[in-house]
């Protein structure tokens, strides 16, 4: 994990790092705002034959989401910019969606391929309620067992979490640092 100054760097760093590995990087930003920042990066991927896959949490879009935090229209944006924008409105879809857009990103000509979370991708949160704890004991305890096997035999764990976890930072920094992600 490469953490750069801001989103236009790690646009052009995923670019880059295709260039020079030959594999595609994965580049993570905020929705709006990070994701406008992102775009330069984004279109010189595609006019280079660059691979990449861009994940980012999609937005609200459209005439309703005027005053939304966050809101642009990422989709049509992206959608100049990209081979492909994908869509994932489901836990369950996330790791087919990644899987497609690997192969869209390195089949034929190279390029970045857009991968957008939807809001049910997300952890629901609690209300009144901002601890790992608390949040924890939503998740049925099969699904809990499931997610730590998977995380303890991966090779290069990733946690991309959001404000939310604020409250939480304490508890979050020791997991970090335990699983080395």
């Amino acid at each position: 994990t490469v953490v750069p100054t801001h989103e236009l760097a790690a646009s052009f760093m995923a670019g880059a790092f295709f260039r020079a590995a030959g594999r595609p990087a994965v580049l993570l930003t905020i929705p709006g705002p990070g994701f406008a920042y992102a775009l330069a990066g984004l279109a010189e991927a595609r006019l280079d034959s660059a691979a990449m896959i861009y994940l980012v949490p999609a937005c609200d879009e459209g005439p309703d989401a005027r005053f939304a935090l966050q809101a642009i229209p990422q989709t049509s944006l992206a959608s100049s910019l990209a081979k492909a924008v994908l869509r994932v409105d489901a836990a369950a879809e996330l790791a087919p969606a990644m899987h497609q857009a690997y192969a869209l990103a390195t089949s034929g000509e190279p390029g970045p391929v857009v991968v957008m979370l939807g809001v049910s991708t997300k952890a629901a949160p609690q209300e009144g309620s901002h601890s790992v704890v608390h949040a924890m004991a939503a998740v049925p305890t099969g699904q809990v067992e499931a997610l730590t096997a998977r995380v303890a035999t991966a090779r290069r764990p990733v946690i991309f979490a959001g404000q939310g976890c604020i409250a939480s930072a304490p508890a979050l920094q020791a997991l970090v640092e335990r699983l080395g992600a």
